[in-house]
């Protein structure tokens, strides 16, 4: 034994609890061929037992490594397919829940350090072009709206950029180009159907979402919204009257106040931000770019704004168009709750990038990649899920996603995980022995200091077992 006393003993193997994930987020993809269908399952058990593990490594011979690239080669292993199983499995989630947030955003994987890679698009901007190329992942999460738990993707749209728009091109030449937008919009009826009529989500998207159509499109299949504003559009206030968006809200009474808790980021602390909400509904004018056509839509919006930020310190402020009511301060505050979740996605491309090292993988084509990232998402949505249970308040009981060995190795090098530990306690262990300090200015362990401390963590177990072997 590593340390005195009886260790931690996990209720269910770690293998158990691996072959139960994979079951449940991959048992229902079909490729066409059942050996195909378990290579599939073989290689997300060997990825979700550290996805931070290259091909080879995670396969584990030469032959499985040889499998593992044949799979993602194959026609039939499209992203689609593979991530099919899992997009089954957080509908059945979501509609378990009394409301659920449907959380869009983009993230660009950069494969410009690949230069054998076939296929890759433009990514980052114009001045950037000659030098990145990747291509785009639109993803829409189901997160609670109590709690913020993340339930798994609801979509996954892969986006490649040919080319950047051309400058001197005029407004019929930009108009038949594909426009980037429709990523906001493409995702709302697939994800409707997908969770049914019982479940009405709320589509909750940042500043690049505020698109008219975007709006029309969710008021029409009838669910909720909250997208923040970044377009001062302007209002039908009846008559001749000029009324715009900004002014409108701004002129409205305080209604309440609420705290937000603000990370700390970019050198600066974490503090809390006191805000004064107002609240109002209005008629939002359609597009002139479209010539006004269409029918105004009702919507609801709140402005959140910190009123005595620190000195030198930008105040926080949030402008939102809502479906959701604001009779109430409550509700209004509930409003900013829904916007809160947004940060979940930035996470969850955290742990896909960072946690999952995908931007790491080299593969030959673009089409290769993608069909990683089908499966290395579904991976990432359980590392975020694992971590976020080991955040939780009360603290949950260690995760059995470590095994006994790693435990007792934790237990020797950190005594304070001696008795009862909670599964943070062994996180911030983790985290610790990826260099992060654990001190109270320092916050939650990031992805980095999480991947640095697992993967050293393994290299500690493989010599153990090797001794123990001896």
């Amino acid at each position: 034994m590593l340390s005195g006393g009886r260790p931690w003993q996990p209720a269910f193997s770690p293998d158990t609890e691996i072959e139960a994930f994979v079951q449940s987020e991959f048992g229902a993809v079909d490729l066409g061929d059942a050996r195909l269908n378990r290579r599939v399952r073989k290689v997300a058990a060997a990825m979700a037992r550290d996805p931070s593990w290259s091909i080879p490594h995670a396969a584990g011979s030469r032959a499985a490594t040889k499998a593992t690239y044949r799979l993602f080669s194959h026609p039939a292993a499209d992203q689609e397919k593979l991530v099919e199983g899992h997009l089954q499995a957080t509908a059945v989630r979501a509609r378990q829940e009394t409301t659920v947030l449907a959380v869009g955003d983009t993230t660009y994987l950069n494969y410009s350090h690949h230069p054998r890679t076939r296929g890759l698009g433009k990514i980052g901007t114009r001045t950037q072009q000659a030098d990145l190329q990747g291509f785009l992942v639109h993803n829409t999460l189901a997160v609670t709206a109590s709690g913020h738990r993340v339930l798994g993707l609801l979509h996954q749209q892969i986006l490649v950029r040919e080319a950047f728009q051309e400058a001197g091109e005029d407004s019929r030449q930009i108009r038949q180009r594909p426009r980037e937008s429709q990523k906001w919009l493409t995702p709302i009826r697939p994800v409707l159907e997908r969770l049914g009529p019982s479940c009405r989500p709320i589509f909750v998207y940042d500043r690049e979402g505020d698109v008219f159509e975007v709006v029309e499109e969710i008021q029409d299949g009838g669910a909720r919204f909250v997208i923040r504003a970044s377009v001062n559009r302007r209002l039908d206030a009846g008559g001749e009257t000029r009324q715009y968006l900004f002014d409108a809200i701004a002129a409205e009474p305080v209604r309440a106040h609420t705290e937000v808790p603000l990370r700390a980021g970019g050198g600066r602390p974490a503090r809390t931000a006191r805000l004064a909400l107002r609240a109002a509904s209005c008629n939002l004018l359609p597009p002139k770019s479209r010539g006004r056509a269409g029918a105004p839509r009702r919507v609801n919006v709140v402005l959140a704004r910190e009123e005595t930020p620190p000195a030198g310190v930008e105040p926080l402020e949030w402008l939102l168009l809502t479906s959701e009511p604001i009779g109430t301060g409550d509700e209004i505050v509930a409003v900013l709750g829904h916007y809160g979740g947004r940060w979940k996605v930035e996470e969850f491309h955290k742990a896909l990038k960072t946690g999952c090292r995908l931007e790491k993988r080299e593969l030959e084509t673009r089409e290769r990649l993608e069909s990683l990232l089908g499966l290395m998402s579904v991976i990432a949505w359980r590392l975020l899920a694992l971590r976020d249970a080991a955040r939780q308040d009360p603290p949950a009981p260690v995760q059995p996603a470590l095994t006994e060995t790693q435990c007792r190795i934790l237990q020797r090098l950190d005594a304070s995980l001696a008795g009862q530990a909670t599964a943070r306690a062994y996180l911030v262990a983790i985290a610790k022995l990826g260099g992060f300090l654990g001190r109270k200015r320092d916050g939650e362990p990031g992805w980095i200091t999480l991947w640095r401390g697992f993967s050293r963590l393994h290299d500690i177990e493989i010599g153990f077992n090797l001794s123990q072997s001896g």
